[in-house]
């Protein structure tokens, strides 16, 4: 599981959902949660929080241009490569800080991935858990 801690530095919410926007570094990354603030009393800005996401939920773009929906992008540099069969998984520096991504062989080889890459980590909204304290919202 990847981690990431950071701030959170808004919170929009309505009819039982909330978009909570986390501040990692000067990077901005979005959750979406299942639960608004009134239901969620202890979700507050200027909290501390943990980001989770899968290995398999952290894709990668090589040479990304132009418009996504993915707003969870992160520059990441390629620093080991596992190449199995069918997945690979990737070894990625975001700042300073480990992530992995595990992604199909055929999708490794068609990025011609190598070490030194520079490639954008990307992760829907809804697959960001956010946690405090050992607490998941």
């Amino acid at each position: 599981m990847n981690r990431l801690r950071g701030q959170i530095v808004e919170i929009l919410s309505a009819e039982h959902l909330s978009l909570v926007d986390v501040a990692v570094g000067p990077d901005c990354l979005s959750a979406v949660l299942l639960a608004s603030l009134d239901e969620e009393p202890l979700l507050r800005v200027g909290q501390q929080v943990d980001l989770c996401f899968k290995e398999t939920e952290l894709g990668l773009a090589k040479g990304l241009q132009g418009r996504i929906s993915l707003r969870n992008r992160l520059p990441v540099r390629v620093e080991e490569i596992r190449r199995g069969v069918v997945l690979s998984e990737i070894w990625l520096d975001y700042r300073g800080q480990v992530l992995r991504s595990v992604i199909t062989s055929r999708s490794a080889e068609r990025l011609e991935l190598r070490p030194g890459d520079l490639l954008e980590a990307l992760i829907k909204a809804n697959e960001v858990a956010v946690l405090e304290g050992g607490h998941a919202f």
